[in-house]
């Protein structure tokens, strides 16, 4: 039989997941291509005298069961950490205090909304449902389930802080999947939401990786020896050939193979393919991305007050004081002497800040934070920048998507996986590249 050939261009999670199970599937080589100067993508464990601080995410969550399996399938099982749900602990930051974020029964018992405010709440369930399929935005269905004061006072911050975009700009049926469907099979969010929100049987378990989310990058390269993995490997160009698909290097050399999966950005993607498709190309680059920041910071846990000892906080509003959309709060290390932060700068929101040079950006949040709280310097501080990072799933984003799928299918061998196409986080970036891995094997084994 003929040997059949994959090549994966990108090394981050998706790609490097991929790369995984399509080894579970067959033994056809692969070549992984990643333009960096290392695997992982945007996942990337600092340390800081060997307490690993995550630049980007920093858990998982068990959705859909194929993150574990990677886990344990590498050996990283005993090594799992579970967490509280970020939600859980989470604040909005008011002019003088900080208020526990109430997605559950708690909201009627809330200082952040009017009594009328909870009368509409009450109501949720006399509201007719939506004849509406789907293209309904995050705004339009909080504002037609709960009213706009709970959307204007509680969920506006949040999504604004967590997502780092306009909740009119988002998809209800991506990002809030569980109250859409929750409407669709009872006409009401109560009985599934507000009334199990919160209790200890609901909710995804959330973990991390005990020495650092790199551990797990670094366990799945270790795995994929017999494949030729290439870094520094920039390529410029895929187009198909009668003889399979072409990859053209930036380095002026190029190799072919009979598949080929994309693991990158849609927009990134999209260059790769504008000279051999121009309609693939448009429909990859209607995938919105955004910019975003990350800085980590570690700060000695004596002096900081209680309500920084939480999973973090949003703030009011653009155009506010903040210089960041939310601050992630780590918790204690295991010594209980420090404490790490994270503020996520949005491209959206804090645009002006995005021109300045890092210590320029750090400083600006550095001494918000300390005006703020009163709290010592940090011992230790990084900034990552991201320029495609955060897809950002628009009203029409099924409709978008649905295009898309439809011309991939006409370039036969040609994959797409990551978090631009279907959903984000690491645990669904994993469920896509399991999905892929399978249909390019089931590909290359009947070509």
């Amino acid at each position: 039989m003929t040997t059949r050939s994959l090549a994966i261009i990108g090394g981050g999670i998706s790609g490097l997941s991929a790369a995984f199970w399509f080894k579970q599937r067959t033994s056809f080589p692969v070549t992984l291509l990643e333009a960096g100067s290392r695997w992982g993508g945007v996942l990337h464990t600092r340390k800081w005298k060997n307490l690993p601080v995550e630049m980007s995410a920093d858990t998982f969550d068990a959705g859909g069961g194929a993150v574990l399996e990677l886990c344990e399938r590498l050996g990283l099982g005993s090594g799992l950490v579970p967490h509280e749900p970020f939600f859980s602990g989470l604040f909005l930051k008011g002019k003088n205090h900080m208020s526990p974020v109430p997605f559950s029964g708690s909201i009627l018992k809330s200082g952040a909304l009017s009594l009328r405010a909870k009368m509409r709440i009450l109501s949720e369930p006399f509201i007719p449902s939506s004849e509406k399929d789907s293209g309904e935005s995050l705004a339009g269905f909080i504002r037609r389930r709960l009213g706009a004061s709970f959307l204007r006072e509680i969920a506006g911050p949040v999504i604004r802080g967590v997502i780092m975009a306009e909740p009119e700009e988002l998809s209800a049926r991506y990002y809030l999947p569980q109250w859409v469907n929750a409407e669709k099979r009872f006409g009401s969010l109560a009985r599934e939401v507000f009334l199990k929100t919160g209790t200890k049987k609901e909710g995804k378990k959330v973990f991390s990786v005990r020495n650092g989310l790199e551990c797990l990058i670094e366990k799945t390269v270790e795995s994929l020896s017999a494949y030729h993995l290439c870094l520094d490997s920039s390529v410029s160009a895929v187009e198909k050939r009668k003889d399979g698909w072409r990859l053209t290097l930036k380095d002026g050399g190029s190799l072919m193979a009979d598949s080929v999966i994309l693991a990158m950005p849609a927009p990134e993607a999209a260059r790769l393919l504008a000279g051999y498709s121009g309609s693939l190309a448009r429909k990859l680059s209607q995938i919105r991305y955004d910019l975003v920041m990350t800085l980590a910071m570690i700060f000695p846990a004596q002096g900081l007050p209680e309500e920084l000892l939480g999973t973090g906080f949003v703030v009011p509003a653009p155009g506010s004081v903040w210089p960041f959309s939310s601050l992630k709060l780590i918790g204690k290390d295991e010594s209980g002497e420090w404490v790490r932060m994270k503020a996520f700068i949005s491209g959206v929101f804090q645009k002006e800040m995005f021109p300045k040079i890092d210590g320029d950006v750090t400083a600006a949040i550095l001494n918000t934070i300390k005006k703020e709280w009163r709290i010592p310097d940090p011992v230790w501080t990084s900034l990552e920048r991201y320029r495609e990072a955060i897809p950002q799933y628009a009203p029409d984003y099924q409709r978008k998507i649905g295009a898309l799928n439809d011309e991939v299918s006409r370039h036969p061998g040609l994959f797409l996986t990551g978090n631009g196409y279907g959903g984000f986080g690491i645990s669904e970036c994993v469920r896509s590249a399991f999905m892929t891995a399978r249909h390019a094997s089931e590909y290359l084994k009947h070509l």
